[in-house]
């Protein structure tokens, strides 16, 4: 069995208007993501894990 090591590191864009509110109090950093982002995303796995699928593979 081959294994890999999953290191993955995300970029997250706030609003502008959130900036001065996470700079001040880092605790809210919660808050500023439920204010709304966008997203895109790709799995750069899939084929490892279609083929772990494909022998019903969870």
């Amino acid at each position: 069995m081959s294994g890999f090591k999953c290191s993955v590191r995300i970029t997250v864009p706030i609003l502008k208007t959130m900036v001065a509110v996470l700079v001040a109090n880092q605790f809210l950093f919660g808050e500023v993501i439920m204010t709304g982002f966008n997203v895109n995303y790709t799995n750069p796995y899939y084929k490892q894990c279609a083929k772990c699928l494909n022998v019903n593979g969870l």
